[in-house]
């Protein structure tokens, strides 16, 4: 399951992303999943909580972006 490495790399970014802002927490997390990214929505989903816990994501809601 490869999405459980994108979940990782979403969340390395999205820390950047708030420390370079100041923040410290993000309440949710909004990506687009391309048609030909062979990423399987419903499992990055599933990953991302598990790779979010202990990190300023944990508890952010993570959408997909049509």
């Amino acid at each position: 399951m490869h999405e459980a490495s994108i979940a990782l790399a979403l969340i390395d970014v999205a820390g950047d992303v708030l420390r370079e802002h100041g923040a410290a927490r993000a309440s949710a997390l909004t990506v687009r999943v391309g048609q030909w990214s062979s990423v399987v929505p419903e499992a990055l989903q599933a990953a991302f909580p598990a790779c979010a816990e202990g990190t300023p994501l944990q508890g952010a809601a993570l959408t997909d972006r049509k």
